[in-house]
């Protein structure tokens, strides 16, 4: 009898160094991307440890910024890194936001929404909170490809012992990365994939010891 994996980040300071040094040169050309005008109310879905948020305070010039995770953990962290008094974090579930309909201008899920169990809902959540002429927008690593640290490391432990294949995320994600293409909705967007392979690429060169942030 197998039962489902299910992925559980809880500490800010044990993800930092594993990929949040990366989400936010990841982050940086995501907002540069969307080019939304100053001033608006951004919601950032799956804030983790802050990353996106900080980026869009930094980047984007917003009137508000809400940060919803599941993980009080990462909430903490994100209180304790980001004292911006436009800003917020609030422990909740992508798949029942806590907040109104058309509440904000913005709403993003930056490398979080192919963790939620049902990304239908909420992929639909975060238009529900969108103002109609709204934007709404995910990114997802590339786990089979050009998340080139991920991808060594799994390749490198498959090497080692071959049982750990099933826990390989290129595996275990890229199915569900494919199918975002699906949950594109009026006034959405949901596909930031090119973008997203050209970052990586531009960031990062994986060596056989660590990853090199390329200048």
């Amino acid at each position: 009898m197998t039962t489902g994996r299910k992925d559980v980040w809880a500490s800010g300071d044990a993800y930092e160094p594993y990929v949040g040094r990366w989400s936010r040169l990841v982050a940086r050309d995501f907002v540069d991307w969307l080019d939304v005008p100053a001033g608006r109310r951004w919601l950032d879905i799956g804030c983790g440890t802050g990353a996106l948020s900080q980026t869009i305070l930094e980047r984007a010039a917003p009137q508000t910024l809400m940060g919803v995770d599941p993980s009080e953990g990462f909430i903490s962290h994100a209180r304790r890194i980001i004292g911006d008094t436009r800003a917020e974090f609030r422990v909740g579930d992508a798949q029942s936001l806590p907040s109104d309909n058309q509440a904000f201008d913005v709403a993003v899920a930056g490398l979080v929404i192919n963790f939620v169990p049902d990304m239908a809902k909420a992929a639909a959540e975060m238009v529900r909170v969108t103002r109609p002429g709204g934007t709404s927008a995910a990114y997802v690593w590339d786990y089979a490809g050009e998340m080139q640290m991920m991808r060594r490391f799994w390749d490198a432990a498959v090497v080692l012992n071959p049982a750990a294949v099933d826990k390989d995320e290129g595996r275990r994600h890229q199915e569900k990365v494919e199918r975002l293409d699906g949950y594109v909705a009026n006034n959405a967007i949901f596909n930031f994939g090119q973008n997203v392979r050209d970052s990586a690429r531009k960031h990062m060169s994986c060596h056989s010891q660590s990853p090199t942030i390329v200048s």
